[in-house]
């Protein structure tokens, strides 16, 4: 019996529509079993609900804004030799052994850079060895797509790369950072990057700290070049800052896009930095579950302020704030000062552990605004 011959195909077929195609066929996801396995498979993350391995990842804000603090911070908590620490009330994964971060600065020298570096571990309490981890380079006009930045390549080639920090991307782009066009190029350069990785887990992400336009909102269109520049980036954090006698007092954190889409995606947060640690300011929405003594102390923690300040931040009525004061002032949590402010003098309440003062700035420049009728001048 004649053996029967089988056309084979020289193409994509209704059977099988990616057959022949090489390049198609190397990136396609095609076939039901295939796509439920991939629906199926967890989100690793790095940092809880907003970052993962070989994503980009844009902190943007104003100039002192808190950008290179959070972004530092960051750093610290991936380069943790010990468990996981929280981040802004979510868990950042340390960096797997035999991997560095990579930081390219741009905006300071290194001896500045070392005592962020060595402040930003002291704040979230890791020891110091984790410095033996990251690779620092610093005010030395490195490029992305210089000879400098494909040795970093290489570094990822061979899987070393855990995190590529780029403060600012002003400061590291070849051409203007700010150039929708040139945006393109830019990020493709930094994602072909990513891809010289041997594996999907051992892609690097890229953190890069990028200005808003001045005087711009919490949204996507505040960012300088960007509609080039969200639109490739997976993750845009947007922060602004509340300023007091000139000094950052606290910053919020806006989650404008993030690569997936978690069941608890973030809402805003607002923070403080100080020596000994980080003060969370109304971190979610949940917190107006808490009771309104716990979060006036809060408050208190940036500064001194007057009724009203409180009454606006928190959202309370008067009669609410005064009967949450006056159990403060019983437990002898809090003290009466003053803050001067452009029309007068004003009577505020400050922790009763901070260091007496005469005359201190309110908590924020709106303040003065809502400080006529029940705060007048002493």
């Amino acid at each position: 019996m004649p053996e029967v011959e089988f056309e084979t195909p020289d193409g994509p077929t209704a059977a099988n529509p990616l057959y022949g195609l090489e390049k198609l066929g190397a990136v396609a996801i095609f076939g039901r079993d295939r796509i439920l396995e991939l629906a199926a498979k967890p989100v690793v993350y790095l940092w809880q609900d907003i970052a993962l391995a070989g994503i980009i990842v844009v902190i943007a804000g104003g100039p002192g804004g808190g950008k290179t603090t959070l972004l530092f911070l960051l750093l610290a908590a991936r380069l943790n030799r010990g468990a996981p620490v929280k981040l802004l009330g979510r868990e950042v994964t340390p960096v797997p052994p035999g991997q560095f971060v990579v930081l390219i600065e741009g905006e300071h020298g290194a001896t500045s850079t070392m005592r962020k570096l060595v402040r930003s571990l002291r704040i979230l309490g890791i020891d110091d060895g984790a410095l033996e981890h990251v690779i620092v380079v610093a005010r030395r006009s490195v490029r992305i797509g210089s000879a400098e930045w494909d040795d970093v390549g290489r570094m990822v080639t061979a899987g070393l790369v855990s995190d590529i920090a780029l403060d600012t991307l002003a400061r590291v782009a070849p051409s203007d950072a700010n150039d929708e066009k040139e945006q393109v190029a830019i990020f493709d350069m930094i994602a072909q990057t990513i891809d010289l990785a041997p594996s999907e887990t051992t892609k690097p992400v890229v953190w890069t700290v990028a200005h808003t336009r001045k005087g711009a909102g919490d949204h996507l269109e505040a960012v300088s070049g960007s509609t080039q520049r969200v639109g490739q980036a997976d993750t845009v954090l947007l922060l602004q800052a509340e300023r007091q006698d000139g000094r950052v007092a606290s910053t919020k954190v806006t989650f404008a896009k993030l690569r997936e889409d978690p069941d608890d995606y973030p809402v805003p947060v607002e923070y403080v930095v100080n020596p000994d640690g980080i003060v969370m300011v109304d971190a979610s929405k949940s917190q107006d579950e808490h009771p309104l003594e716990a979060r006036i102390l809060v408050r208190l923690s940036l500064g001194p302020q007057t009724k009203n300040a409180l009454k606006t931040a928190l959202a309370r009525s008067a009669k609410d704030i005064d009967d949450a004061l006056t159990n403060l002032f019983a437990a002898r949590a809090i003290r009466t000062t003053e803050v001067k402010m452009r029309n007068g003098v004003f009577k505020a309440f400050e922790l009763r552990t901070a260091p007496p003062r005469e005359t201190s700035a309110p908590a924020s420049p709106q303040a003065a605004a809502h400080d006529t009728d029940e705060n007048k001048p002493l």
